[in-house]
């Protein structure tokens, strides 16, 4: 529907105009069934090496922030341009410039053909001669997709797809431009841009191979419809990802997890062996351990005040002590001295105050037992992150499930991680006073 109202909108005669779209209106109040999207126009593509003429559409290259133009003539390797959209041709004319044709990059409609070619620019050798190389292709991902057919359709095992989650922020294009998270078509012009590139991605495919497809809550239910719609012969499943272990949402219920969809064709399908991914055996070091701010839009400074709270920090990095709840509504009057030590708050990315995991008396507690330390210090943004161990990683240590094998320069831990098939090695860094559970150290390191 949507490409017939925009080619509808084309037709110059009126009467025909408004019959054509009277007759498209009734046909929308029509019910459809299962998952129903409109077959958008495909999106328009910049190219390097396109021609350029007079009525052009180009934008600025090597730009953060490109306009888009339109060329007014053509001279040689020059071009004169005006901004769009043009209000006047008055204001056309007041607001021509001159750019080189290797300054900008040619807009090419969904009506013109266009036949990507991979383009060699630069190689960079890390490894020995003999080993394969690994190709990193920039440009359009559809055709980007569309250039490998020639040389790999139906012979990849594995296609691993990542992309826009569709969230209502400037995250994705469409048509060159960032969907408004107001649109109607939002949704549907999603489904579009996935319906065509899960397409040309199927074909790279060997018959037996494997997609994977990561994907958040926004449109997880819509992918899952269109995945069976698409691809009904393969075995399709679900699994969690856990990103976020502390949980994160600005309403409602803290989300920890986003999603990936395996699609086995072919007969193909997840080998046996055993992994638990849930418990603690799996964790590396730097699992054991979080950031003391708590995350999330939600865990402002005015949700919990008594955890707002400054950390001392002493000259060699270590945490030294804690200081009462800031007081008052004035953040940017908070201290950021406390005689010889430096304090540290629980300041979020946006430059406001948020919160720490734990309050003052349970840091301490964790840091004298080597379970709380400083990890860095953020010059440009005079912030400094910490770490601590939650009570998961605590009762593991406590319980035996993990022992101690030593400490490092500021207490780091490393232990033998015990489990039921083989035991895993693993490193941890601590801040904490010599003095901590003393009795687990062997004097293996």
């Amino acid at each position: 529907m949507a490409t017939i109202e925009t080619l509808i909108a084309q037709i110059e005669n009126p009467a025909l105009r408004e019959k054509l779209g009277r007759e498209v209106a009734e046909m929308k109040k029509r019910l459809d069934w299962g998952l129903v999207f409109e077959r958008h126009l495909p999106e328009n593509v910049r190219a390097i090496s396109a021609p350029t003429k007079v009525g052009s559409v180009v934008w600025e290259r090597r730009k953060t922030n490109p306009r888009r133009m339109r060329v007014r003539a053509v001279d040689g390797q020059g071009l004169v341009v005006v901004a769009e959209p043009e209000k006047t041709a008055a204001a056309a004319d007041a607001s021509t410039e001159r750019m080189e044709r290797g300054d900008v990059l040619v807009e090419q409609d969904f009506a013109e053909p266009v036949f990507p070619v991979p383009t060699p620019t630069d190689v960079v050798r890390n490894g020995p001669a003999d080993r394969p190389y690994h190709s990193v292709i920039c440009g359009e991902n559809y055709h980007a997709v569309q250039s490998l057919l020639t040389a790999f359709e139906g012979r990849v095992d594995l296609l691993y797809l990542d992309p826009p989650y569709n969230t209502g922020k400037s995250d994705w294009s469409y048509n060159n431009d960032y969907v408004d998270p107001n649109d109607s078509w939002r949704p549907s012009k999603w489904l579009a841009f996935m319906e065509r590139r899960l397409r040309l991605g199927r074909r790279l495919l060997k018959p037996d191979g494997v997609m994977i497809v990561t994907i958040d809550r926004f449109e997880i239910h819509h992918l899952g419809m269109l995945l069976d719609q698409m691809f009904p012969e393969a075995l399709r499943q679900m699994v969690a990802i856990c990103i976020n272990p502390s949980g994160a949402s600005s309403d409602g219920l803290a989300r920890v997890d986003e999603y990936a969809f395996f699609l086995f064709f072919g007969g193909s399908g997840p080998a046996s062996t055993f992994e638990d991914f849930l418990g603690p055996e799996s964790k590396s070091s730097a699992s054991w351990w979080e950031s003391l701010l708590r995350s999330g839009s939600a865990w402002t400074r005015v949700a919990r005040r008594n955890l707002c709270y400054p950390v001392f920090i002493d000259s060699d990095g270590r945490i030294a002590g804690a200081g009462g709840p800031l007081e008052g509504d004035d953040e940017s009057a908070r201290p950021i001295k406390h005689g010889k030590y430096d304090l540290a708050w629980p300041v979020r990315n946006d430059g406001k105050l948020g919160i720490w995991h734990v309050n003052a008396a349970r840091l301490l507690e964790l840091t004298a037992l080597g379970y709380a330390y400083v990890s860095s210090y953020d010059e440009a943004r005079k912030r400094w992150t910490l770490k601590y161990m939650p009570s998961g990683g605590v009762k593991a240590i406590e319980s035996g499930t993990l022992e101690i094998r030593g400490r490092g320069p500021k207490t780091r831990f490393c232990w033998l991680q015990k489990q039921a098939r083989s035991p895993k090695r693993c490193g941890i860094a601590a801040a904490t006073p010599p003095e901590g559970p003393a009795e687990r150290t062997s004097s293996r390191t």
